[in-house]
C-alpha cells in the first residue's frame, strides 16, 4: 500500500455518508473486540486517524473500508458508497463529488402509503433525527424484513436498509440513518421519538384515496397484526394497537373499506370467515406469515399456530 510523504494513501478511495462509516467503524471495533489502538494497527494506522479522523470523515482508503466491513462481519452491499480515484480532490474543478442522493417518494403513492402504515406498526424515527428504525420478531417475521421490507425501502427511497437480528432476543432491526428522510417523514406527519405521546393517526391524505388506506392498514396488519384460531368462528384477526389515536384511526378506515371489527382498548377483532375473506381481498397480507397461515386456513379450515409458523419458517432459513 503506497503512500505520499505526508502520509496520505495511494489507491482508490471510498466515499460514505458520515453517519455510516461511523457506525461501520464501531461495528467493526465491537464485532473484533479490540481497542482503538488494536483496531488502528490491524489497519495499519494510528489510533488517532480512526477516532479523530475517520469517525469525522467521509472517505477512506477502499483496502480500509473492505478491512472494517471483514472485522464488522457485515455486508459490503448494506453501505450505500462510490469509489473514487486517488487525489480525487484535487483532479476535480468543481469541488468533491456527492454522494448518491436518496429519493423522497411522492406521498401520494400506494406503496408509500404500506410503508406508512409499518411504520405506524412497529416503527420510529430515532429522537436524534438521524433515521427511523422498524422492529419484529427474527423468526416469524424473517421473509418480511429480509426480503419484502427491503425491496420495499430501496424501491421507495434508493437507498439499502440495514437489518440486525440481535443475538439475545427475538428481535429483528430495519434502520435506514438519513436526516433527509426523516424529515420527510415529518412533513409527512410521522412523529419523533416514542409513537406512544404524540397520538399518531392515519393522515388524511391516506384516507382520501381507498387504495392508499387499504395498503396502509395492510402495513399496519403485517406488523402489529396476526390471524388465530377461533372456537366458535374458526379464525379471526387480532390488531395489536394499544394507541387510542391510532386503533380509533384504524377502525374508521376499516369501516370506509366496508370492514366490520370489534374495538377494545388493546385493539381491534374481526371473526369469521366471510369477514376474514373480505379483509383479504381489499387489504391483503405482505408478510409471510399472515399469507401462510390464511393459505393453510383455506385448505384445512385450520389456522396453524404462530409456533407452528415459526417451525416452517425456521426450515426455510436452514435449507
Amino acid at each position: 500500500m503506497k503512500r505520499t510523504t505526508d502520509g496520505r494513501f495511494v489507491e482508490k478511495r471510498i466515499i460514505i455518508n458520515k453517519d455510516s462509516l461511523k457506525r461501520l467503524i464501531y461495528s467493526a471495533k465491537e464485532q473484533s473486540r479490540l481497542t482503538w489502538s488494536g483496531l488502528g494497527k490491524k489497519c495499519g494506522v494510528s489510533s488517532q486517524t480512526i477516532r479523530h479522523d475517520w469517525l469525522k470523515n467521509k472517505t477512506i482508503p477502499l483496502s480500509i473500508f473492505k478491512k472494517l466491513i471483514n472485522l464488522s462481519k457485515e455486508r459490503k452491499k448494506d453501505y450505500l458508497f462510490e469509489i473514487i480515484t486517488p487525489f480525487w480532490g484535487q483532479r476535480l474543478a468543481h469541488g468533491k463529488p456527492k454522494l448518491k442522493e436518496v429519493v423522497l417518494p411522492d406521498k401520494n403513492a400506494t406503496n408509500f402509503a404500506e410503508f406508512y402504515g409499518i411504520l405506524l406498526g412497529d416503527g420510529c424515527i430515532t429522537s436524534d433525527f438521524k433515521g427511523f428504525s422498524i422492529t419484529g420478531d427474527k423468526y416469524l417475521d424473517h421473509d418480511y424484513y429480509h426480503d419484502y421490507l427491503k425491496k420495499l425501502i430501496r424501491k421507495l427511497f434508493k437507498i439499502t436498509p440495514k437489518i440486525y437480528e440481535e443475538k439475545n432476543v427475538r428481535a429483528v432491526r430495519c434502520i435506514v440513518y438519513s436526516k433527509k428522510i426523516s424529515q420527510y417523514l415529518v412533513d409527512a406527519g410521522f412523529p419523533i421519538g416514542v409513537k406512544y405521546d404524540k397520538q399518531p393517526k392515519i393522515p388524511k391524505y391516506i384516507f382520501n384515496k381507498n387504495k392508499n388506506l387499504a395498503t396502509c392498514i395492510r402495513g399496519i396488519m403485517d406488523s402489529d397484526g396476526s390471524l388465530a384460531s377461533h372456537p366458535n368462528v374458526k379464525v379471526m384477526i387480532h390488531l395489536s394497537i394499544t394507541i387510542k389515536s391510532l386503533r380509533n384511526s384504524v377502525h374508521k378506515g376499516l369501516k370506509v373499506l366496508g370492514i366490520n371489527g370489534g374495538i377494545f382498548n388493546k385493539g381491534i377483532m374481526i371473526y369469521g370467515t366471510d369477514k376474514i375473506d373480505k379483509f383479504y381481498n381489499i387489504i391483503g397480507f405482505s408478510n409471510f406469515k399472515n399469507a401462510y397461515k390464511y393459505e393453510k386456513f383455506k385448505k384445512t379450515g385450520k389456522v396453524p399456530s404462530s409456533k407452528e409458523v415459526e417451525m416452517f419458517i425456521r426450515g426455510k432459513i436452514k435449507n
